[in-house]
């Protein structure tokens, strides 16, 4: 619903020349290109297949439809098969399109640790294995698409301690792998429950933009100071899940996946209020096809996922007056 509460933590940031003023209302739209393998099951690197890429073409429609200037971080499975590749460049106008790192530790060489949740985030490798799968997966996708990426995006969000100075030492310029307010902790992951939504930077130079995904805390029992915000990490799972099937507490990323329209349209109005003007939305590739996530499971569900995507960029664009940019594109204005 419209008018439900919604209560985000964090607090303004200000990086270099203070970036919270206000600006025109900007969307990068992060496309997860990555291979298709069983959320539910454990991870295997033998899950490398990456069919749903030719399905692309109808989400590039809505892009054309809208001006919308996307950003693909990639895995690596798009970028080693000379099949992947052509596939890819056959659905995307690459020439419009931001290509970035999307690092699945589990397909990506060199493949030296073991199998498991933990090391499924990139940031608890070794650093130097985490800079090697870095390295290995940027050169591949130079040597595809003959472009240097310049932007990162940690697979499960799994920025650690070492990531900033292993991305400013391979050139790049851009992170994207903080989500607020989800907390991957009890996985071994990154908890951003309380970490900012605006864009700072980072590294030991400081030259690392790190622009957040967007996301929020929803629902009718939620206020800034309210104890369901205050101890929300602490509710068990199953009590999570009955506050977000009551629509009285159901934390949400600005995404067609898990989230209806109305959500977005809030969630964006929400952000906004709080002097937020860079948005990020994002989507998994492998949901452009039917059965390859839980979002998409049949073509009634690929029809209403599109529609979200398009509703929100026509009403990103004609009722809030914004605007789209790929994510090198926003580092070069900043």
């Amino acid at each position: 619903m419209l008018d439900q509460n919604i209560c985000l933590m964090g607090g303004p940031m200000q990086g270099k020349g203070g970036m919270t003023s206000v600006i025109q209302p900007t969307l990068i739209t992060v496309i997860h290109a990555e291979e298709e393998f069983p959320w539910d099951q454990p991870f295997d690197r033998s899950n490398t297949g990456v069919s749903h890429i030719q399905h692309l073409a109808a989400l590039e429609r809505i892009f054309d439809k809208y001006g919308v200037t996307p950003t693909y971080v990639m895995g690596y499975p798009l970028t080693d098969r000379e099949e992947a590749v052509a596939a890819f460049r056959k659905a995307v106008d690459i020439k419009r399109a931001t290509l970035g790192v999307h690092l699945h530790p589990w397909v990506t060489p060199p493949h030296l640790e073991a199998v498991n949740a933990v090391n499924s985030y990139p940031g608890n490798l070794p650093v130097q294995l985490e800079y090697e799968k870095i390295r290995c997966l940027t050169e591949s996708i130079e040597r595809a698409y003959d472009i240097r990426p310049k932007t990162y995006l940690a697979g499960r969000y799994g920025y650690g301690e070492n990531t900033a100075s292993i991305l400013e030492s391979l050139d790049f310029e851009i992170d994207l792998s903080a989500s607020p307010p989800f907390d991957f902790s009890n996985d071994g992951g990154p908890d951003y429950y309380r970490s900012s939504m605006y864009p700072s930077f980072a590294g030991p130079n400081e030259r690392i933009l790190r622009i957040p995904h967007s996301g929020a805390i929803l629902g009718y029992l939620c206020s800034r100071d309210s104890p369901v915000l205050r101890n929300y990490q602490k509710i068990p799972s199953v009590l999570k899940g009955m506050l977000s099937r009551m629509g009285a507490a159901r934390r949400i990323r600005l995404s067609p996946e898990g989230s209806s329209l109305a959500q977005a349209i809030q969630l964006t109005r929400y952000l906004q209020s709080l002097g937020v003007w860079l948005f990020v939305y994002s989507l998994h590739s492998p949901s452009v096809a039917i059965g390859n996530t839980s979002y998409v499971n049949s073509e009634a569900e690929l029809t209403a996922f599109f529609g979200r995507i398009e509703g929100y960029m026509s009403y990103f664009r004609e009722e809030l007056g914004g605007r789209f940019a790929g994510a090198e594109q926003v580092r070069d204005w900043i």
